[in-house]
């Protein structure tokens, strides 16, 4: 679980995008045994409705430019047949909440990532 917060101090109704990914699989390629094998990214706002839930980021409708802004922020590339989760949205001001959970019910460990795509 992660939290981050969203600020507009002087109230412009301004959004910031924000590229969020969930990796499990991948880890492995990091060196890290027993990774989610197939992770759920789950954003919650501050009142803990939920805002988006994202299995796999290839099944994106745009995941090539999804791919584009992993790159553009430094993140780490992901295969295109990977199980790990990754969404780029325009958010409000508020606090957040971001979960990983396991599609298949298996137990692992996961790398929650939030970058502020400018």
């Amino acid at each position: 679980m992660a939290g981050f917060v969203i600020d507009d101090p002087q109230n412009f109704g301004l959004k910031a995008r924000v590229l969020l990914r969930v990796i499990g699989p991948a880890l492995t390629d990091q060196g890290i045994a027993q990774p989610l094998a197939d992770p759920v990214l789950t954003l919650y706002n501050s009142v803990g409705e939920v805002l988006r839930a994202i299995d796999n980021w290839s099944d994106d409708a745009d995941a090539i430019a999804l791919a584009a802004t992993m790159q553009e922020v430094g993140a780490f590339a992901l295969a295109p047949d990977s199980l790990d989760a990754a969404v780029v949205l325009d958010l409000p001001a508020g606090a957040y909440t971001l979960t990983a959970t396991s599609a298949d019910g298996s137990a692992g460990i996961a790398l929650l990532e939030i970058y502020l795509v400018r």
